[in-house]
C-alpha cells in the first residue's frame, strides 16, 4: 500500500492492456566461491493474480512446488473502486483471516486483520510515509517509514526495531525497478547487499529478474523469477 492514487498494476510499474500474471520463483546459490556453480535447491511457487478492469487485482492464487492450489486471496471494492476487504482463503474456501481496510477523512487509512491494526499515514502526493504495527493490546510491535524521489520510488526505508534497527537504500532503472538494495545498521555497518537484473518484453514490463545477494566479491544466494504476463 504505497500509493492511493495509484492502481495495482500502477505500482507494480506494469503497463499494457494486462489480465492476469503466473510467476514462477527459483532459488540458486553457489555452493564454493573458488569455482562457478548454480544448484536449484527450492522451486519455491506459482501463483496466478488476475485483475478487473480498473487494474486493481482480483484475487490472487498460490499453489505449492508440485503446482497442487493451496491457498487464495480475494479483494473486495465498493461502488467508488476502493478496496475495502481482502479475504484470505484455503484450498477448501475456508476463510483463513480476513483483513478490512478503514479510510479516514485526513486520507490515513487503517487495516484491521483479526486482533492486528495497521496503521498507514500519507503525505500531500498519497505516498505512505509511516506504518504502525498495533498488537491486540494496542500496543506499538513495529513502526516503518519512507523516503521517496520524484517518480514516487522508495529509496530509503527505516525499520524502528526496538532491538536492530535497520536502513534500506534503493536505487532504480528506467523502467522504476530497483536495481540496488543495500542494508545498513543504524550505526553505518553494511549489512546486506543486492543487485537486481531485469528482461522486459515489448510492454517495457520485466518477464525475468534476478535477485543476487552478494557480500564483498562473493555471490552468496541467487533468486530468479520468471513472469508470464497475459494481454488483451
Amino acid at each position: 500500500m504505497q500509493n492511493k492514487h495509484k492502481s495495482d498494476l500502477e505500482v507494480e510499474n506494469l503497463t499494457g492492456p494486462i489480465t492476469s500474471i503466473t510467476t514462477i520463483n527459483n532459488n540458486f546459490f553457489r555452493t564454493d566461491d573458488k569455482w562457478e556453480r548454480n544448484d536449484v535447491y527450492c522451486f519455491d511457487k506459482k501463483n496466478i493474480i488476475t485483475y478487473n478492469n480498473n487494474c486493481d487485482i482480483l484475487n490472487e492464487i498460490c499453489n505449492d512446488s508440485l503446482h497442487k492450489f493451496t491457498s487464495k486471496i480475494i479483494f473486495k471494492y465498493n461502488e467508488l473502486g476502493i478496496k475495502i476487504s481482502a479475504d484470505f482463503q484455503d484450498s477448501n474456501d475456508d476463510l483463513i483471516t480476513k483483513s478490512c481496510f478503514i479510510y479516514h477523512d485526513n486520507g490515513d487509512i487503517t487495516e484491521m486483520i483479526e486482533d492486528t491494526k495497521i496503521s498507514y499515514t500519507y503525505n500531500s502526493r498519497g505516498y505512505l510515509i509511516k506504518e504502525l504495527w498495533f498488537g491486540p493490546n494496542i500496543e506499538q510491535q513495529s513502526k516503518h517509514t519512507y523516503k521517496y524521489d520524484s517518480k514516487g520510488n522508495i529509496i530509503e526505508w527505516i525499520d524502528h526495531d526496538e532491538f536492530d534497527p535497520l536502513i534500506y537504500f534503493f536505487e532504480f532503472d528506467e523502467y522504476n525497478n530497483v536495481i540496488l538494495k543495500n542494508v545498513f545498521s543504524t550505526n553505518g555497518s553494511l549489512r546486506e547487499e543486492y543487485f537486481y537484473e531485469y528482461q522486459y518484453d515489448v510492454y517495457n514490463c520485466w518477464n525475468k529478474k534476478a535477485e543476487i545477494q552478494i557480500e564483498g566479491r562473493k555471490i552468496l544466494r541467487k533468486t530468479e523469477t520468471i513472469r508470464e504476463i497475459r494481454y488483451n
